[in-house]
């Protein structure tokens, strides 16, 4: 991590702000919310996938929010500006919601999701989450155990969502109206 802050050019730390957009939760939130609405009557394959892409960021979101409330894991910029580290717990300042990495937990959702509806492309979807997951690290927003929580938490809950829910629907037998 002090290797990440002291070797950033500015050119690098652009790109990687870019890339950790991408782990934001309102997006596919967003996007699974109109997939759902859009095509529940005549492609129901397509809105349960939306509505699993929705639900499962959601959850991922709330149970990485309850962590990092719990666990108030001070974040890299308090070790490298006051030599901090360690656990406040129940702490809700921003500085101290570091465990488990949100992004990182939104990125392996959103990976977990695509592999599970479109598995030949599996890890070019894995792939696309490390890469947001790295970012954090990058950013010197998260350590490395942060991220690595976080990606287990937004892939573990997506497979309990898919799992219990909706393995079923995704999987049902395609019509030929929606082709």
């Amino acid at each position: 991590m002090m290797w990440f802050h002291q070797h950033q050019e500015a050119t690098l730390r652009t790109i990687f702000k870019q890339i950790t957009t991408a782990g934001e939760s309102h997006w596919y939130i967003i996007l699974g919310l109109l997939l759902f609405i859009i095509f529940r009557k005549h492609l129901p394959k397509v809105a349960s996938q939306g509505a699993l892409l929705a639900s499962s960021v959601v959850v991922s979101g709330i149970a990485a929010l309850l962590f990092k409330t719990t666990f108030g894991r001070a974040r890299p910029k308090l070790f490298l500006s006051d030599g901090i580290y360690g656990f406040n717990f129940f702490e809700i300042e921003h500085a101290w919601i570091s465990f488990p990495s949100g992004h990182s937990a939104t990125a392996f959702s959103v990976a977990m999701v695509l592999a599970l509806c479109y598995p030949r492309w599996r890890w070019f979807w894995f792939a696309g989450g490390a890469l947001i997951a790295f970012s954090r690290l990058i950013l010197t927003q998260h350590y490395l155990s942060d991220v690595i929580a976080g990606s287990i938490l937004g892939a573990f809950s997506t497979l309990l969502l898919y799992h219990h829910i909706f393995k079923a629907t995704l999987h049902a037998p395609t019509n030929a109206k929606e082709l």
